[in-house]
Parts: structure tokens; C-alpha cells; sequence
């Protein structure tokens, strides 16, 4: 990990001097992208946003893990974050794990494990949600309509919204 800016200075919100950090673009691949193709990840490596080294030790707000249900997806290839500590995370917040054969930047290589994960999630979240909101009564009073039923929907390309 390299520290600086060839930009200058760095300013935390605060007003106080900063430090950004960033991956040295030559160990970027091996580090950061071990498993996508190397002009991707020449080109992630160019590219990188900056991070601030304030956002290590910055307080965050209440943690959302203990109010909503939490997924993670495990890289077990990754040299950024080593598997062992995702898993200590991931099960400190009781979340649902898919693992998968891959670095830190599974999204660029595995765009599908990903996808799986957040449709994964949405149907376990929401399924429950609307599970949930079905005995809720709509807090405007307006009445629900279902599709094709009611004025303006008779087939005509026009759509309802459903409350």
C-alpha cells in the first residue's frame, strides 16, 4: 500500500492534514485482481479511487447488521482482505455466505456470484417485507389497485401503481 497524493496536499473534512491511499499500480493486479485479465486490471489499477487513511479509525454510524438481515460474499483468493478475517466479519454479523474461488475483485471476474448474491438477498429481504406490509394499512388511505382492474387500465398501455 502506497500513501500520498501526486495531486498535493490532502485535506480531511475536518480542515486537518490527511494522508490518501492507493495500491502501487505494478502490485495491484497480483494484490487487488489476482484472477482478472491483466489489461482489466492495468486499467483498475490506473484508475483507482483514492482512500483516506481517516476512514480506518472514523466512527460510523449505528450498524445497520443488527436490524436487517445481512449477506456477504467470501473471496477465498483474496489478498486484500484475507479470507479469515471476511469470515470473522461475515459471522460476527450473522450474515448468509456464498463463497467463491476468487480475489478481492470477484466482481470484474465473477460478475455472476455477485449477481446471485444480490438476488439472493432481495428475495430473502423483500419477500419478507411485502409479507409483512400485506397487513399494514396504506398509511395515505388510498386503496390498492391490482393490475387490469379500474379506471385507466383497461389494456391500454397504461400502467398502475401499486400501494
Amino acid at each position: 500500500m502506497c500513501a500520498g497524493t501526486p495531486a498535493g496536499p490532502v485535506r480531511n473534512p475536518d480542515g486537518s492534514d490527511g494522508v490518501d491511499l492507493y495500491l502501487d499500480q505494478e502490485a495491484f493486479p497480483a494484490t487487488f485482481a489476482g484472477d482478472v485479465n491483466p489489461e482489466t486490471a492495468g486499467v483498475m489499477a490506473a484508475t483507482q479511487r483514492l482512500w483516506s487513511a481517516a476512514a480506518l479509525s472514523a466512527p460510523s454510524g449505528p450498524p445497520a447488521w443488527k436490524s436487517i438481515p445481512s449477506f456477504y460474499l467470501l473471496r477465498t483468493e483474496d489478498r486484500a482482505i484475507p479470507p479469515a478475517t471476511q469470515r470473522f466479519m461475515a459471522e460476527r454479523v450473522t450474515a448468509t455466505i456464498e463463497e467463491v474461488p476468487d480475489s478481492h475483485a470477484s466482481m470484474a471476474s465473477q460478475p455472476h456470484a455477485a449477481t446471485n448474491l444480490i438476488v439472493t438477498a432481495v428475495n430473502a429481504t423483500v419477500g419478507a417485507t411485502a409479507q409483512g406490509s400485506r397487513r399494514r394499512r396504506n398509511p395515505k388511505g388510498l386503496r390498492r389497485r391490482r393490475p387490469g382492474t379500474g379506471r385507466g387500465s383497461a389494456g391500454h398501455g397504461e400502467r398502475s401503481l401499486l400501494l
